[in-house]
């Protein structure tokens, strides 16, 4: 009586049941023409229970690439796997053939991410992930930014916020999966310009520049009228600021720019009369 058909759900032109093993409840499944990913992964692991088969994995050859013919033939006794590969380039020679020996490792878990310091910050401020199965990390995301990253130990990685980063939950992928934080980072925009209210004036002048992320008080922030800095402000909120352009700035056209400790606005164009 048939019981089931296995089938891989990317089989496509595949030869997906070209060779195939038995051992107990285990079953190996060769597709010696598969190229899943651009790479040459070509034997389905299936095991039954309760009657059922269910897919659990596929046998990666590290070295094998697209033709080798990687799962042509398969042979599976106990927890060892057997698998040959008849057209793989070995020592310089092509088409020499390979088999490769696979056996059963301990279950792989995927990582958690428990908790960061810092909570929020601007591009370029160093995280530290405090988690759990961190270790093998193959990638941190910042709301799906990819981070540069260190790993400390298997609870620890240290990364720094990245250019693209947006506010949301951080990431870690390891081979054994993505774990991802419960809680979000925000990331904290670096200041903008958007205005100079006049456009042109002379030394001493009030300016108004309006903008966005200039933070609620001047505290360590500063607007440069090219390399000079202000050093009187009549006003400065989160979107606006009134300062008096310098008495030794250069004459004719300068950048204005505003300076925090989150960042460097954009650069706007002023111009500075006699």
């Amino acid at each position: 009586m048939q019981q089931a058909q296995l089938t891989a759900g990317d089989a496509a032109t595949d030869e997906f049941g070209y060779s195939v093993a038995l051992s107990g409840e285990t079953a190996l499944v060769g597709a010696p023409a598969d190229a899943t990913g651009g790479q040459a992964y070509a034997v389905c692991v299936f095991t039954r229970s309760a009657g059922s088969w269910t897919q659990q994995a596929q046998l990666i050859a590290l070295d094998a690439a697209i033709g080798d013919r990687f799962g042509i033939s398969v042979a599976l006794s106990g927890e060892t796997a057997l698998v040959g590969a008849r057209n793989h380039d070995t020592a310089g020679k092509a088409n020499a053939g390979a088999a490769y020996v696979f056996v059963t490792g301990p279950a792989v878990t995927g990582p958690a991410v428990t908790s960061f310091l810092p909570a929020a910050g601007p591009v370029g401020t160093p995280v530290t992930l405090t988690g759990t199965g961190f270790g093998g990390a193959t990638a941190v995301t910042f709301n799906g930014a990819a981070a540069a990253f260190s790993e400390v130990s298997d609870a620890q990685i240290r990364c720094r916020v990245p250019a693209a980063a947006t506010s949301g939950p951080i990431a870690v992928t390891t081979p054994g999966g993505t774990g991802t934080s419960a809680a979000s980072f925000t990331v904290i925009a670096a200041p903008t310009i958007t205005k100079l209210k006049p456009a042109a004036a002379k030394r001493g002048a009030t300016v108004t520049i309006s903008g966005t992320g200039f933070g609620a008080a001047q505290s360590t922030g500063s607007v440069q009228f090219g390399s000079k800095a202000c050093t009187k402000y009549v006003s400065w909120s989160d979107t606006q600021i009134k300062c008096a352009v310098p008495t030794k700035a250069k004459l004719g056209k300068v950048k204005v720019t505003v300076n925090t400790a989150v960042g460097n606005s954009n650069a706007m164009s002023f111009t500075i009369k006699r």
